[in-house]
């Protein structure tokens, strides 16, 4: 256990959300942790796209200053229990399930705490981990196999919304799927139904980078600048249309073309979280009797298969992580990402 000296104020730095459009490394004291709560020592955040919406001010709760940071792995260095004893012990390698519900509403009582009334996330709604140390409860660690990467648990947390996205669908073997969008979400949701077993999947991506990452990986891309994407899923699909959509874009032009891309009685996944109400021709849901699901992040069984599978090593994960910052480069990492750079997944070295 790390020993604080009685009226020692240790210091850090961390990644703050400073003001409308600011992100900075800024020193701050050093986290401690309270009763039910441990200290970790991160060594890796990845950056998300939420991340970058909370700095561009369109996040509807994150205020600053803000340590950002949802995603992210480390070492647990100081433990605080409460009165229900942790199995965990110092030194353990963790990750960190973020989502904070409030286990008092009707949709946490039905057992649907990922989609609490009141639903927050530790980097969102209270400070996270892209910093030195971060403080989280002890029932949000989740202990990693010893054998375990640090760098690629890092991906735990999107890649837990990949395997929520596959496990809430009507997926069957033999199906053909679309992936609309070829970002993080996208690319670990088409290595997620490839190792489902599905192999008629075709990915809709404009960015270069990312249509080379992709096909390097064995996808089939498609590129909506350069080609009618709902023509070329017809043909590819005995004009029959696609058995699933999944919408990992955000784009508002993938939600028409989505419609016209799947079967009749298909099904649409909407995995994405679109910044502003967008058209959808509700004409064709209604016509074709598409069945229409929603995704919000993942459920804890989600979360440890995703912590497993990161384990397993039967993933390339290390291929969709295409760059890393130290934490004194950290804003690099954000402008790159701002200024849609060559990069799937930016990584935070914390240590």
């Amino acid at each position: 256990m790390r020993v604080r000296l009685h009226g020692e104020m240790k210091r850090m730095r961390a990644v703050y959300y400073l003001s409308l459009g600011q992100v900075g490394l800024k020193e701050t004291a050093e986290p401690v942790p309270q009763k039910g709560e441990g200290l970790v020592k991160v060594h890796y955040a990845g950056i998300c796209g939420s991340d970058l919406t909370i700095v561009s001010g369109k996040h509807l709760t994150a205020q600053p200053p803000l340590i950002l940071g949802h995603e992210f792995s480390g070492e647990l260095v100081q433990i605080n229990e409460d009165d229900s004893p942790s199995t965990l012990r110092v030194g353990d390698r963790v990750t960190v399930f973020p989502l904070l519900s409030c286990h008092r509403c009707l949709t946490c009582r039905s057992g649907d705490e990922h989609i609490c009334r009141e639903l927050g996330l530790i980097g969102v709604n209270q400070d996270g981990g892209m910093a030195e140390y971060a403080r989280v409860p002890l029932r949000s660690l989740i202990k990693l196999e010893p054998q375990t990467d640090l760098r690629l648990a890092a991906l735990n947390e999107p890649l837990a919304v990949a395997i929520h996205s596959v496990r809430e669908s009507r997926l069957s073997l033999g199906d053909h799927v679309l992936i609309s969008g070829g970002g993080p979400i996208g690319t670990l949701l088409a290595l997620v139904l490839r190792y489902c077993g599905i192999s008629q999947l075709v990915i809709c991506e404009i960015h270069p980078y990312r249509k080379r990452l992709l096909k390097e990986l064995g996808f089939a891309v498609l590129d909506p600048i350069e080609e009618d994407v709902a023509q070329s899923v017809l043909s590819r699909t005995d004009q029959e249309g696609v058995d699933i959509v999944f919408e990992a874009s955000g784009a508002e032009g993938a939600t028409l073309n989505m419609t016209e891309c799947v079967r009749p009685r298909g099904q649409i996944l909407v995995v994405s979280v679109f910044k502003k109400p967008v058209p959808i021709d509700l004409r064709k849901v209604a016509y074709k009797e598409i069945n229409l699901k929603g995704i919000r992040v993942y459920r804890r069984l989600d979360f440890e298969r995703a912590t497993k599978l990161v384990g397993s090593s039967q993933l390339p994960l290390d291929k969709v992580i295409s760059c890393e910052f130290p934490l004194a480069r950290a804003v690099e990492g954000f402008h790159l990402l701002q200024n849609h750079g060559d990069a799937v997944k930016v990584l935070i070295h914390c240590i």
